[in-house]
Order: structure tokens, then sequence, then C-alpha cells
């Protein structure tokens, strides 16, 4: 009868029956449990090897690598399906899974679930612990918080993470050193580190804010090391020219041209934000940046590799000489000391935030004023602006703001409708639009010369030209444009944007009293045009 499934025939036929299914039911019944119970047994040990490791196992490429699906979900797949198929079951109702298909679907939770049923049967289980660990206490989790998730299996405890954060630094630093090696660059700021604010009081006891900087080496992605010859730059150097301001910082015709190009895509792009129906425009061809020199491949991400932080504090002369020696070498002699093997640059970021620093110190004005910051900053009920160096992003954001109702403005009186939903339903083509924002380019932004109101009868109608608000809201947006296109510029990755007007953002930092940062400019313009090798440049 147990010959060439005679048997399972029999049992088929039975439970094709509605009286023997019944009959079937209640006799698996009371077996099936124990079944159940032996092969969950047996898959969860596979997956229970198949999630171990120990935190020396951990480096960066493996956190590059790791995913929940490729990790727990593989484990589950491959060795507890029937596991994997019960939590399914458990974890959502009969309709759910006929209808939830993407909104609900519980596979990520079942993977999790697996996780932790694995860390849970052994401390050494735990690939996905060690990963939440670390994204927990990087997001500034407190040590009660990690080891309350750790009795739950979602982590590893806080002293675990610790270590395995030590283990990830030595594991950074000796990349670092490899890249150190060859072509790279090399950044650092400084890092505050508030520390707690029960600190004793007594003769050099701890403070509550411990400064110190942090810097992080970039790999280059076109570099040669024959590009990199330091004796060629030094040669260079000892007949290199002076800067001449007609040849080497006021903008070319051509740097002039591509730069009015990129404004008409910016003051376009406004438009196709802030109002409804240019969808069909917005991928065109005609409103997409022009790209320029050295442009980095669309999607590249620049390796970087950081080091650990020391408590050198870099905002002296002494500082920016103790950090590379800190970092690279000690007691090194020669070219290093004298500091000639480093080629140096501004940073991007620092630009940005010292441009709009800048550009608030021209233009805050008095509330009385009509077109200055403070009226506009006033009008937006704005808050915590009033310092002379506030935060970045809160300054940033209310200044892009007041452009772009500024822009919009414009668009709504050169339109010629309206509103700018009637405006979008005329269909105007990609040639009218470029029209009307050259037209607003220069009606509005351009800074012509004017010599003010001073001097007008009390009976005479302002004049544009010579009404000094106008006047100083046009230079405003002006100033503005150049730091949404130094932005784009630098997200898009086109460095030779950024160049395009390097010179002009020196001559913007020399008339708010930015010497410091205007020096930095030309410095590096005389660098990129004369000293620097062209490989290299």
């Amino acid at each position: 009868m147990f010959e060439n499934d005679k048997f399972s025939k029999i049992l088929d036929a039975a439970m094709a029956l509605p009286d023997g299914k019944e009959v079937l039911d209640s006799w698996m019944s009371r077996y099936s449990l124990p079944l159940v119970l032996s092969t969950v047994t047996r898959e969860m040990d596979a997956v229970t090897k198949a999630l171990r490791l120990t935190i020396n196992d951990i480096t960066p490429e493996f956190i590059d690598s790791w995913s929940l699906d490729s990790t727990a979900g593989t484990a589950g797949r491959d060795k507890a399906p029937v596991t994997l198929e019960i939590l399914r079951c458990a974890s959502q109702t009969r309709r759910a899974g006929e209808h939830n298909k993407v909104k609900k679907d519980p596979s990520a939770f079942c993977y999790e679930m697996l996780g932790s049923l694995g860390n849970h049967r052994s401390q050494a289980s735990m690939n996905t612990q060690a990963i939440q660990g670390l994204f927990v206490w990087a997001t500034g989790c407190s040590r009660q918080i990690i080891d309350v998730l750790q009795k739950t299996g979602f982590c590893i405890s806080y002293d675990s993470v610790l270590k395995l954060v030590n283990n990830l630094a030595s594991c950074s630093i000796e990349q670092a050193r490899i890249v150190a090696r060859g072509p790279h660059a090399l950044c650092w700021d400084n890092i505050n580190i508030s520390t707690s604010i029960f600190t004793e009081q007594r003769v050099n006891g701890p403070s509550k804010v411990r400064s110190g900087t942090v810097a992080v080496l970039y790999k280059l992605p076109n570099a040669k090391r024959s590009d990199m010859l330091l004796a060629p730059m030094l040669e260079r150097a000892k007949k290199a020219p002076g800067l001449s301001f007609n040849a080497d910082i006021r903008p070319t015709p051509d740097q002039s041209a591509s730069f009015n190009a990129q404004l008409l895509v910016h003051i376009l792009r406004m438009l196709f934000l802030f109002t409804k129906g240019w969808e069909l425009y917005e991928g065109l061809p005609e409103f997409q940046h022009l790209a320029r020199r050295r442009q980095l491949p669309p999607g590249y991400c620049t390796e970087q590799f950081p080091v650990r932080a020391s408590t050198i504090e870099e905002a002296s002369v002494e500082g920016n000489i103790a950090v590379p020696e800190d970092i690279m070498r000690r007691k090194d002699v020669n070219p290093f000391t004298r500091m000639e093997v480093f080629q140096q640059a501004f940073g991007l970021f620092h630009l940005c935030l010292n441009l709009i620093w800048a550009l608030l110190h021209i233009h805050r004005g008095s509330l009385k004023q009509l077109g200055s910051l403070t009226y506009f900053f006033t009008l937006l009920d704005k808050a915590r602006l009033g310092s002379e160096h506030p935060d970045y992003h809160t300054l940033l954001a209310a200044l892009m703001q007041i452009l772009n109702g500024l822009v919009l403005s414009a668009w709504k009186e050169e339109c010629g409708h309206a509103s700018f939903e009637a405006f979008a339903a005329s269909k105007p083509t990609p040639q009218e639009l470029l029209a009307i924002a050259q037209q607003i380019l220069y009606k509005y932004y351009d800074s012509p010369d004017a010599t003010g109101s001073a001097g007008r009868s009390g009976t005479q109608r302002p004049v544009p030209q010579d009404d000094n608000p106008h006047r100083n809201l046009r230079i405003l947006t002006r100033d503005l444009l150049y730091v949404v296109e130094l932005i784009r510029a630098i997200s898009d990755g086109d460095i030779g944007r950024i160049e395009d007007i390097l010179g002009s953002l020196a001559m913007m930092f020399r008339g708010a009293g930015s010497n410091n940062y205007c020096t930095e400019i030309l410095h590096f313009l005389h660098n990129l045009k004369h000293v620097w090798t062209p490989e290299f440049a």
C-alpha cells in the first residue's frame, strides 16, 4: 500500500470528500504541531548560523553592501521557508494578504522578526542587530533607549555599539592611509561637542563645550600621479605674473554669456516650481543648465574617508598649520613643513556661508528702508536673523523665499496675463518664455548706474531708475541670483560654472568688506591661471 504513492493517492481522494477532509483534519491536528515545531527548530538553527558574525567582521565595506533583504531576507527564503510563511501569515489577515501587495507588504517586518528570533537564540547571531545598533546610536538615541532595544532583540548593547564604532574608526583610518598615498584632497573644519551641563566646578575642570577639528580625505576622480608633481608648480610660481583685472578677474564674454544663460534657467525654474501648468516644460532641453568645464558624471558621488577628530582648534593660523602636521605626518622636514606640498583652496560650503553673510551685511538696512532685508524679514515674520552670523540654513531659506517672491512678482508683471494659470493655459513656446525671462533679467535685475532720488522735487513723479529702494532691490536680486547659481553649480558638480563667477564673487566680497575671502579667491585664481600646471588645474 505504501509503494508507488498509492497511500498518498488514497489520502488525496479522502481529502477531496467533505467527510474525509473533516476526519483527516481531526487526525492531523494531533500530530501537526510537533511536526511544525521540529521544522521551525531545524530552520531557525540554520538561520541562526547564517546570521552569525562578530564585531570584528563588520567593516565599512560590509556596511556599504548590507541590506535587510540580502541578509535576514536571504536567510529566511533559503533556510527557513516554513518559518517565514508562518510569520507572514501571522503578520496580516487573509484579506490583506490577497489585496495588499505594495503599500503594506509585511516582508521587511518578517525579515526583522526573523533576525530578532535568531539573535534571541544566540547573541552571536547579530547580523541585523549590529547595523541597527549603529543606526540608533548615530541618530542620537540615549544609552537607556539602546539598552532597552537590545533587550527586545532590535540591536546590540550600548557597550557593544561603542566597541563597533571604535573598530570601524580603525578601519577608516586604514582606508585613509591608503588614499593618502595617492592623489587626494584634504579638508578640515572645526567641530564643537557639547558635554554634560552638570560639569564639576573646579580649577582645570571640564568645559561644557569641547572644540576641535575633524578632517576628511577625498579621492580625486580624474587625478594622475604625474599631474601632482610639485617641481613644475614651484617653477611656474617663480615666473608667474601678477593678476590682471581685465584678463584674470573680470568675466570674459564667454563666461558672461554662460552666466546669463544659467540665470535664465533659474528664473524659469522658479516659475515652474511655484505655479501650475508647466509640467510639460520642465524636462525640455531649452530649460536645462548649460554644462561647462570638468562637470562630474551624472550620479557620481565623491568617495570620502574621515579620520579621527583632534582637539586642535583650527580657527587660527597656528591651528591651520598644526592640523595637517597632526593628520598627515609628524616631525617631518623639507617641503612638507614649509607647506609647499599643499595646494590650498577654499571650501565650497564656506564660500556659500560667507557669501550670504556678506550679502546680509550689505543689504540688512533698517525697517524703514523699503526693500532692505530687515524690511523683508519683518514682512515674512522671520526670527533669529538679527545677529551678524546667523544660522546658515535659516538665513539661506529666508533669502531664497525673498528671491522667489521677487521673481514671481516680475513674472506677474511681464507675462501679459491676469493670472499664472491663464499664462500657462496660453501655452507659450520655449523661445517666448526665454525671451520674457531675458526681459525680466534686464529690466528688474540688472544694476545700471543711478543718481538716486536726491535732487528730485517733491512734486516730480519718481522714476524707477532714480528710485533708491527700486535700485537697491535690483542689486539685492542680482546678488541673490549669484547665490542661487553658486549653490546649483555645486549641486550639479559643474566646476566650470563656479569658475565663471569667481571673479564677480571676489568683487562682491571686496565690496562687502570681506577682504580675507576676497584674497582667498584671488589667490585661488592666481594659482589656477598662472601657478598650477594645466593638467593639475
